[in-house]
């Protein structure tokens, strides 16, 4: 396995999980029990209830199914996406099935919301926009470990790396 500083596209992987699983894993765990951000002392509360407001109304609705999918996003999902993040960093050789299934599950879900979301938000472009990346960086991953048959191996190369 060559080293993560010679692999620039897992970095940018392990930077992205790594950022999805800390949204998760705060804004959406809070969302997902039903909590206020501003009763839990959120430091983004104020921003977050702008945001809320403005572009996402389904994140504050109180809708079943919304907690629902937040509460999978940040006690499921969350975590899966910190192990995913480590496991690129740590060249986890089994890892290209499972990312793959979590990948494809995690994309499913986004889409879903934002499907949703885009037909009650006042700025349905910029929700859209907002949570893109939610849905492109995984379908690359997805994308990358369907075309390398040893993604560890020589950076990028589709051909298994020879010891």
């Amino acid at each position: 396995m060559i080293p993560l500083r010679r692999r620039p596209l897992h970095a940018f992987f392990v930077i992205a999980f790594g950022l999805f699983a800390m949204t998760s894993m705060t804004i959406d765990s809070i969302g997902g029990l039903g909590l206020d951000f501003a009763a839990v002392g959120h430091p983004l509360a104020g921003a977050l209830a702008d945001y809320a407001r403005d572009i996402d109304p389904l994140l504050r609705s109180g809708e079943t199914w919304v907690q629902v999918m937040l509460f999978i996003s940040g006690f499921v999902f969350g975590p899966l996406k910190l192990a995913l993040a480590v496991g690129l960093a740590r060249g986890w050789r089994w890892l290209s099935a499972p990312a793959m299934a979590f990948c494809g599950a995690y994309i499913y879900s986004t889409v879903l919301y934002v499907a949703v979301g885009v037909m009650v938000s006042p700025a349905p472009s910029l929700l859209a926009l907002i949570c893109a990346p939610y849905v492109l960086v995984p379908a690359a991953l997805i994308g990358h470990l369907v075309s390398n048959k040893d993604p560890f191996g020589r950076a990028g190369s589709s051909e298994s790396r020879v010891a």
